[in-house]
């Protein structure tokens, strides 16, 4: 029994030096590159009153360009003053937006619309809203940032 408590032990010692030997270390470098960025004035996206029907299931609406918007669901009856936001830019530019798809809220409700926005021509923003089903008719709010890059 001694020997074998021996030889595990000697193992062990063996193995802690063979661990002490890989150890291994480096130098990493810190790079950034400072930008200024200039504000741009820009309209709100505007869905305008959006009419549904009663009892209505989840809905994709579409905002095409400044005054059209567009769904597939049998419960969208139409769509009163929808605008699409307008940045005040002198050259084409590239948009990136702070996130994929924007919330929007109301005030007491527990259900929420989702909003992705997208670049329509180099001045102007448009996208889609989803609602979900049985949303109780109020106004819902939501914001979200864009960066816009020369293109």
């Amino acid at each position: 029994m001694r020997k074998y408590f021996l030889l595990t032990a000697a193992a062990l010692m063996m193995a802690t030096n063979v661990d002490a030997e890989s150890n291994a270390y480096s130098e990493l470098a810190v790079n950034v590159t400072i930008a200024h960025a200039n504000e741009v004035n820009c309209s709100d996206v505007n869905f305008g009153t959006l009419y549904l029907k009663a009892g209505h299931g989840d809905v994709n609406v579409r905002l095409i360009n400044d005054v059209t918007t567009e769904s597939d669901s049998p419960d969208f009856v139409s769509a009163d003053a929808p605008e699409a936001a307008y940045c005040q830019l002198d050259a084409a530019s590239v948009m990136y937006f702070s996130s994929e798809t924007v919330t929007l809220s109301a005030e007491g409700e527990s259900k929420v619309l989702t909003f992705k926005p997208e670049q329509w021509e180099y001045n102007s923003i448009n996208g889609t809203l989803s609602i979900p089903a049985g949303v109780t008719p109020t106004s819902y709010t939501g914001s979200f940032e864009v960066t816009f890059l020369s293109a």
